[in-house]
This record gives C-alpha cells, structure tokens and sequence, in this order.
C-alpha cells in the first residue's frame, strides 16, 4: 500500500485543463483533478463511471473531459446528486442549474447523465456494471460508508474506486469507512494514499498484503494525527 503516489509530468491538455477548472467553483483540488481526468482517460471503450456528490460539476468535467480526450464516445459519467446544496459544513442555494451550465460550458453534455436523487435512491434503481466509482459526499460516517456498501458491488473485476477527503482521524468519517471497508478488505488491491484522496482497484489481495497494508495505514493515520497535535515551532 503507498502512501503517496510519485508526481507524473503534466502535459499541455493537463495544463489547459487545470486553468478551466480554475474557474469552475468547488473543492476539487488540482492533484485531484489531474488523477480524475487521467484515470477517467484510461478506462476502456464504453466505460461507465458513477459519481456520488457532484455540488457543482467541477469534479463531473474532469470526469467527461477525461472521456472526451479519450475519443471514448460511448462513455458516460452518472452524477448521483440531489443538487440541493446542502451537505456537510454546506449549506448554499440549490445548485442543479450551475452543474448544468459547468457541464455546457465545458463542452461535455454528451458524456454526462445527471441523477437527481440520493446516493441511496439511486443505488435502489442501479443495474449497470461500474468501471470508475468516485465518491465525494457526505462525510459523516454513516453516509460514507453506506455510499461504499450501496456501491462497491456495482464494480467490476479491476474497476477503480477512488475516495476523497480522507484528512480525518483514525475513527472518523470517511477514514474509519474507507479504512473498514476498503483498507481492511481484501476485496480490494492496488489501495493508495495521496494528500486526502484515496485509491484502491477492485480485485482480490492476499493476506500478508492485506496485513501490510493495515499496518501501514495505521502508521499514515498516526502520524497524521501526531502533526497536527506538535506547536508549528516543532516543525509541524
């Protein structure tokens, strides 16, 4: 399990792509739009991604503008959203009608179907095979590790699962659900760290991996949660 992923060279679409997102409105941050597009990229013709918390779409464009650099035509990005603009430590103006115009204005309505409803709501509708499943929504524990359990079963053998926001502790929201149900599963290989985006592939592990692993985690949380306790004089 790697903590932290080498930083890969950013090319001149990279580039364009992270002054658009510069002005898009959200909480994405530009590592983390570089791994959504890259990785939306990659995935094969035809590809399904589902999105759980899309707020405003910057996230979503990422996700299509990886598709569309692909030439993946037949590609789609579901985002699971009830656009209502309040969640955790939210609480603005309904947002439906931003995500629309993010999405237009980024030439990416073909790859995008929105879905206006609860995590929940649309897992209980849900048949599709998932190749890509990005979870950025609430944090609270419950919710988080509901998403995972609606969800996960939906990937594929070697689909990709990526997480955000996993800057709590040991035993709070998206950590503790990532950490029990991903980082302690052996359902999942391939599982990264990287600043507060986690990453893991959907296929099985062997033991002695899921055991380092664990221990590593539990080394990255500690360590986390000993910086943020020393006086900045100390070298936090």
């Amino acid at each position: 399990m790697a903590m932290t992923e080498k930083p890969r060279p950013v090319d001149d679409a990279e580039r364009q792509l992270l002054q658009w997102m510069n002005g898009l409105e959200g909480f994405l941050s530009s590592t983390d739009a570089l791994t959504l597009y890259r990785t939306a990229k990659a995935l094969p013709a035809g590809a399904t991604i589902v999105e759980i918390g899309s707020f405003k779409g910057k996230s979503t464009v990422c996700l299509a503008l990886g598709l569309k650099a692909a030439g993946n035509a037949s590609a789609r990005v579901y985002a699971v959203d009830p656009f209502e603009g309040k969640g955790s430590g939210i609480d603005v103006p309904p947002t439906f009608e931003a995500f629309q115009q993010n999405v237009k204005a980024s030439g990416v309505e073909p790859w995008v179907v929105p879905q206006r409803m609860t995590s929940e709501a649309a897992a209980g509708q849900w048949t599709k095979p998932i190749h890509l499943l990005w979870i950025d929504a609430l944090h609270e524990y419950p919710f988080a590790v509901q998403d995972l359990r609606l969800w996960k079963p939906f990937l594929v053998a070697g689909g990709k699962l990526l997480m955000d926001d996993l800057f709590e502790g040991w035993n709070e929201g998206v950590c503790r659900a990532f950490k029990e149900e991903v980082v302690f599963s052996r359902e999942f290989d391939e599982v990264s760290l990287s600043h507060c985006l986690g990453q893991a592939t959907k296929q099985g592990c062997s033991w002695p991996t899921l055991v380092l692993r664990s221990v590593y985690w539990f080394a990255w949380i500690t360590r986390k949660r000993w910086r943020r306790a020393l006086p900045a004089w100390l070298g936090r």
